[in-house]
This record gives C-alpha cells, sequence and structure tokens, in this order.
C-alpha cells in the first residue's frame, strides 16, 4: 500500500514537470507551418499576374474611352496613329461609314506586357453624320 502511494506521488510529480513543448515538438511544428506556407506560393504569384493584367486592361480602357471622347468631338474623322504619354500604349483608329451617313469608329490599343506579350483592346461606336437639316417644301 504505501509502494502504491509513492507510485502515485511520483507520477502525479513527473506529470507536472512535463508541461509546455518540447524542443523536438517545436522544430517539427516551425516544419510543418513553413511546408504549408511553401505551398501557397504558387497562388502569390498567379495573384501577382492577375493583379498586374487587370491594372494594364484597366489603363487601355481609360486609353480608349479618352480617345473615343475625343473624337466624338470632331467634325471629321481620319484614321490615325498615336502614342499615350502617360502610359506608353499605341492608340490606333479608323472609320467606316455607310451611305445613310452612320459612321462606325474603331479604336484598338496595344501594349506589350512585361513579360513580352502584346495584348490589344479594342472599342467600336457609332456616330451619325447625316444631313441633319429638315427638308421645307
Amino acid at each position: 500500500m504505501r509502494y502504491l502511494k509513492y507510485l502515485n506521488r511520483r507520477l502525479r510529480a513527473r506529470h507536472r514537470d512535463e508541461a509546455g513543448l518540447t524542443l523536438i515538438e517545436s522544430l517539427a511544428g516551425m516544419i510543418m507551418l513553413s511546408m504549408g506556407l511553401l505551398t501557397l506560393l504558387p497562388l502569390m504569384t498567379i495573384a501577382i499576374g492577375a493583379n498586374e493584367l487587370a491594372r494594364d486592361t484597366n489603363d487601355a480602357q481609360t486609353v480608349l474611352q479618352n480617345q473615343i471622347e475625343f473624337l466624338r468631338t470632331e467634325d471629321v474623322i481620319t484614321s490615325g496613329y498615336e502614342v499615350d504619354a502617360k502610359t506608353g500604349m499605341a492608340c490606333e483608329w479608323w472609320t467606316q461609314t455607310d451611305p445613310d451617313g452612320l459612321e462606325k469608329v474603331i479604336v484598338e490599343v496595344t501594349w506589350e506586357t512585361d513579360l513580352g506579350v502584346v495584348r490589344k483592346q479594342r472599342a467600336t461606336t457609332y456616330l451619325f453624320r447625316g444631313n441633319t437639316g429638315v427638308a421645307i417644301e
């Protein structure tokens, strides 16, 4: 009976001394955490590429809209080409006119990404340039 009391006291004392993590357990946890973070690395590169594409597409859309608004104010639209000074994107436009005076204006923006890929974005608008006078009989 005395032996059981001694053994019970000894087991309780050992249990109190083993609170916390050992060095091996800490290292194993850090290795598992680092492996988990390394698996997320490809996702990060994909997200960075998607953000770059979204930024370039937004810039191209802005150049397109600015050029279309400028061309709407012109009386006569001739084909042209210019490079946007702010973004460095090339902007080209041309028209197709039908006999009734409806003018189809096509604007295309071209740019090269950081990886050397050439991308294009195109917008089309229609302007009516027909006879706006009223015939009086």
